[in-house]
């Protein structure tokens, strides 16, 4: 008797939901009569803007109808339902929902004058999903880079991201385009000819091109999926380089090759003194030959565990909680990399410490964090005491600056931000080999778990320092 309750319950939940829905649409059409007969009767001027703002489609295919701010929301509401049914919550964005609903709204209620029912509505909503899917194709994309002003090595993988020298990507930009043509003749009218010529004068400002492929999203979603991407590989780049090295490298920004600055003084006399400087953007100067330094077994290895967190990156339905740690932690050392104020760039370092080894505790947030990178980054040439020390200068320093007790330009702070910088490359370096590959890849780890494996590292350092069995042992933590 009482699965049947429960059962007849579950039918009565589900035919009430559909019935709301009915209702969000039945408002929406209403809303969009409403202010039709508003402006037949008084014009378009009568609409209070905040209302007139949010449109559907005109029903006769020409122009749009106002339908107001409150409908709007039920739309909204209507598009998340929608995206969830379909499974494109992180594939598709929102407004392409909202576009596709607002259409067949408009179509089968509006225009072909069908009636609004729960049957309808499901037909409905299944039309949407379809609609939506269409726009979920696998797209690559072609993201310039500010990198580096030697040439070698032609290519530098990041797992799914891949950086192309000139050479490299003149060579992929010329089969593709050949390709291009001799599958779409009527692609070679003069509009569709200069508008390709003048993407690649653009490109041929920027030294370095990341290739990512974005699979089964709408465009909107994968051209922030491909650019987050390549920023999170090169996030990887500056902690394998180091932060020394590769402060001015970018992904994107401004199409021109150098910044030419002007600057113009009084001296003393009265006499104008004019200066020029210029900079080239992300010409890091590595010698000729740098590169041999990509086949060392500590470089590959790193770099192959940073493939493997960068998958994570180009598939959003991807849980793996580690590699999403290591991801963040990697965006806020990224972004203090490539900062150039000592204050900002030491609360983004100490924030990547934070977010790589904190496990939502509330109490002495220092002592917690100190010894989790003490106890990850120990070896014979640095002891635990070392690195405890270093994390709480980091530490104390970034609290000091975000509760206001020293001014963001105190000269201390550069010599700061050099600690903060060095804490967190060896803490994000090493937590990453720590977790492994299998780690990386787990789709399932509860912060409970993951904070019982910091106290089990604790443990682990605490004999292995008294033992003075240090060397050669960070493989097993």
């Amino acid at each position: 008797m009482s699965t049947r309750k429960c059962g007849n319950d579950g039918l009565k939940s589900m035919s009430n939901a559909k019935e709301a829905l009915v209702s969000d649409v039945r408002f929406i059409l209403d809303e969009c009569a409403r202010l039709h007969t508003i402006v037949q009767r008084e014009g378009l001027n009568a609409i209070p803007r905040e209302e007139f703002l949010f449109s559907l489609p005109h029903p006769n295919g020409v122009g749009h109808l106002p339908c107001g701010r409150a409908a709007a929301l039920k739309l909204t509401a209507l598009a998340e339902e929608v995206a969830r049914r379909g499974d494109v919550t992180k594939r598709v964005e929102l407004g392409t929902l909202k576009a596709e609903l607002g259409k067949l709204i408009v179509s089968r209620f509006l225009a072909e004058r069908r009636p609004l029912d729960i049957k309808q509505m499901d037909r409905l909503i299944q039309s949407a999903i379809k609609a939506v899917q269409r726009h979920c194709v696998t797209r690559t994309h072609f993201v310039p880079c500010h990198l580096m002003s030697t040439n070698d090595p032609e290519r530098l993988v990041m797992g799914p991201v891949t950086f192309h020298n000139r050479t490299s990507f003149r060579k992929l930009l010329l089969g593709k385009a050949r390709n291009r043509d001799d599958n779409n003749p009527a692609r070679g009218n003069a509009h569709d000819r200069s508008l390709l010529a003048r993407a690649i004068r653009y490109y041929r400002n920027f030294k370095w091109v990341a290739e990512v492929e974005i699979a089964n999203c709408d465009a909107s979603t994968s051209t922030t999926l491909a650019e987050e991407a390549v920023t999170a590989a090169l996030d990887c780049l500056h902690m394998l380089l180091g932060v020394q090295w590769t402060g001015r490298m970018r992904v994107g920004g401004a199409g021109i090759p150098n910044d030419r600055k002007a600057k113009l003084m009084l001296t003393h006399s009265g006499e104008l003194e004019p200066s020029m400087s210029i900079a080239w953007f992300g010409e890091v100067a590595f010698p000729d030959g740098w590169s041999t330094i990509l086949v060392s077994p500590d470089f590959r290895h790193l770099q192959s565990l940073c493939a493997v967190a960068l998958e994570a990156a180009v598939d959003p339905d991807l849980e793996r909680p580690l590699s999403r740690r290591f991801l963040d932690a990697a965006q806020w050392f990224g972004e203090a990399s490539r900062d150039s104020s000592p204050a900002t760039r030491t609360v983004k370092f100490v924030t990547a410490i934070e977010r790589m080894v904190m496990t939502e505790e509330r109490d002495d947030i220092t002592s917690v964090v100190a010894e989790r990178v003490a106890a990850l980054c120990f070896d014979a040439e640095k002891s635990r005491e070392a690195w405890r020390e270093k994390a709480k200068e980091a530490y104390n320093l970034r609290s000091r600056l975000v509760h206001g007790s020293i001014s963001p330009r105190a000269p201390k702070l550069r010599r700061g931000a050099g600690i903060a910088a060095e804490v967190a490359e060896a803490t994000l370096r090493r937590a990453l080999e720590a977790f492994g590959i299998d780690g990386l890849r787990a789709e399932s780890l509860k912060s409970e778990r993951l904070a019982r494996w910091f106290q089990e590292l604790l443990q682990w350092a605490e004999k292995a320092e008294v033992a003075g069995f240090v060397e050669g042992t960070q493989g097993s933590r």
